[in-house]
């Protein structure tokens, strides 16, 4: 016959009513209002960061299109060259 005592002894015991434990309080606390303010606070700062980063991409990605154009598509003065224009290739995003 099983025993509490040797119940008790288990390690899987207490690892189960850890669990138990944890998760009680982890349901206590992300229903509360504080934590759903926090995780709303985070989702927030997390798309102002993509929609900075999308800015800063299409403003980078302007500057090297304008740089690629005058680089390739300006005729050198010094070497006499006829001016041959030069497709720029967009690119997609």
């Amino acid at each position: 016959m099983v025993q509490i005592q040797d119940i008790m002894k288990d390690q899987r015991t207490w690892l189960f009513l850890g669990g138990v434990a944890v998760g009680a309080v982890a349901v206590t606390l992300l229903g509360s209002k504080t934590a759903r303010d926090l995780a709303v606070a985070g989702l927030v700062q997390g798309m102002k960061m993509r929609d900075d980063a999308e800015a800063a991409l299409s403003s980078l990605k302007e500057d090297v299109e304008d740089a690629y154009v005058e680089k390739f598509q300006t005729p050198d003065d010094e070497s006499g060259e006829e001016y041959t224009p030069v497709e720029v290739k967009k690119i997609e995003m």
